[in-house]
C-alpha cells in the first residue's frame, strides 16, 4: 500500500505498545491491543462531560500539551519525560480542586503553574482527586474537590480496577485513577525530573509578567513553528470577555527565527536534552 502522506512509521515496544508515525508532517501515535485504553478513554469522556464548561477538560489538555511539547519539550515518555496521560491527570487534579474558579482553559493554565511550580513532588502523589501521600494513597481526602472518588466509583464502577500490587514511587508520582496501583509518572527519569521542575518554575514566573492580551508570548515557539496567527484567540478556546475584561485581542506578529532576539537566561530550550538524561558511565578497560 502506497501512503505518501505517512512517514516515520514505527512500533514502540514499551509496556503499552504504540504505533507512531507522521501524517502530513503531524506526529500521531496510538496504542493497540489495550482494553484498558478503552476504559481510560470512557473515563476521560465522562469526566469531560461532568466538568462541562464548553469542554473545559479537553481544551485545557490541548493548551497545556502545546506548551509542554513545543515550548518546554517535557512531553515525551520515550525520552524519560512526562507521558500524555500523566499530564492529563495533572490537569484533572487542578480542575477538580479549583473548579468554581475556572471559566476557560487560560484559567486552568494559570492555576496549573501556580500548583506545580511549588509542588512537593518528592513527598506528594498527584491524583485525580487531589494530592496525597503514600500512606494515605488508598483513602485520599476528597472534601475540597468537585468530583470525588466516591462519586467516581458510583458512576463508573466498571472502569475502576482495585489494587493488586504495591504502588512503586518514582521521581514524579502520579496515580492512575483507573488502576489504583499504577504510577503513570514512572516514565520520568531522575535527570528529566530536574528539567520538568525548572520548566514549571520558569513558566510560572513568565505568566506573572504576561496578560491575557499578550498570551501569544507564552507560546511564541508554537506560533513560529506552525504560524497559526489566530490560534491563541481566546474566543476559540471558550474565553469570554466577562471572565477577562482586560482582554483586547490583537494578532501576534510572527518574527522570523533569524531576526528574533532570545534571552539566554530565560530560555530553557538552549539547555540540551542530553544534559538531563541519565547516562551510564562507560567502564574503563
Amino acid at each position: 500500500m502506497n501512503l505518501p502522506d505517512v512517514r516515520k512509521c514505527q512500533i514502540i515496544h514499551a509496556k503499552v505498545r504504540i504505533i507512531s508515525f507522521e501524517y502530513k508532517g503531524k506526529p500521531i501515535d496510538f496504542s493497540y491491543n489495550q482494553y484498558n485504553g478503552i476504559r481510560t478513554r470512557c473515563y476521560l469522556e465522562y469526566l469531560n462531560f461532568v466538568f462541562g464548561k464548553k469542554n473545559l477538560l479537553k481544551m485545557s489538555i490541548l493548551l497545556l500539551k502545546t506548551w509542554c511539547l513545543n515550548e518546554s519539550h517535557i512531553l515525551a515518555s520515550n525520552n524519560g519525560m512526562l507521558s500524555s496521560y500523566a499530564l492529563t491527570i495533572m490537569i484533572i487534579q487542578v480542575i477538580n480542586m479549583n473548579y468554581e474558579k475556572l471559566n476557560d482553559p487560560f484559567d486552568v493554565l494559570l492555576h496549573f503553574f501556580q500548583e506545580y511550580a511549588t509542588f512537593d513532588f518528592k513527598n506528594r502523589i498527584i491524583t485525580a482527586f487531589g494530592p496525597t501521600t503514600l500512606g494515605e494513597l488508598q483513602s485520599p481526602s476528597t472534601t475540597n474537590v468537585y468530583f470525588t472518588k466516591d462519586e467516581f466509583l458510583q458512576k463508573c464502577p466498571s472502569t475502576y480496577e482495585p489494587p493488586y500490587q504495591a504502588f512503586l514511587p518514582r521521581s514524579i508520582n502520579i496515580l492512575d485513577p483507573i488502576h489504583n496501583f499504577n504510577n503513570i509518572g514512572r516514565s520520568v527519569s531522575k535527570g528529566a525530573y530536574q528539567r520538568i521542575v525548572i520548566c514549571f518554575k520558569r513558566g510560572s514566573e513568565a505568566l506573572k509578567k504576561i496578560t491575557i492580551s499578550s498570551m501569544h508570548q507564552f507560546f511564541r515557539r508554537t506560533l513560529l513553528k506552525f504560524g497559526h496567527r489566530k490560534a491563541l484567540n481566546p474566543i476559540y478556546w471558550g474565553t469570554t470577555f466577562d471572565s477577562h475584561p482586560e482582554f483586547i485581542y490583537q494578532e501576534p506578529s510572527i518574527v522570523p527565527s533569524s531576526k528574533r532576539q532570545v534571552n539566554e537566561e530565560d530560555d530553557i530550550e538552549r539547555v540540551p536534552l542530553s544534559f538531563f538524561m541519565n547516562k551510564k558511565k562507560k567502564k574503563k578497560h
